[in-house]
């Protein structure tokens, strides 16, 4: 099994992805991958929680509109809400993802 997660905290602002093999992962070692895109601005942690109560499999996977539309209905609003979940949707949402392969 592979496991594939991000190098750095999330307040560096850069990820760098990770591939780790099980031995690797033994081992205490990984491996950057060289050419993989960067996720240049992740998702601030108080807002991944927001965006993660709203959005999961208890209450839903509706997108982006939906989503943003119940946080705001929680009363939250806050300077590039909408961005953050784009980005939560289409980087962290396992679900989604693989929902949009499907459509293809």
């Amino acid at each position: 099994m592979v496991n594939i997660s991000l190098e750095g905290s999330s307040d560096d602002g850069i990820h760098l992805p990770r591939v780790t093999t099980p031995l690797e992962n033994d081992l205490g070692t990984s491996t950057v991958i060289p050419n993989a895109p960067l996720i240049d601005k992740p998702v601030p942690r108080d807002n991944f929680k927001l965006i993660i109560a709203v959005h999961n499999s208890f209450v839903g996977h509706m997108g982006v509109e939906k989503t943003v539309e119940r946080l705001r209905v929680q009363g939250h609003n806050w300077h590039g809400m909408r961005s953050q979940v784009i980005t939560f949707i289409q980087k962290h949402c396992a679900i989604c993802q693989n929902l949009s392969l499907k459509k293809m």
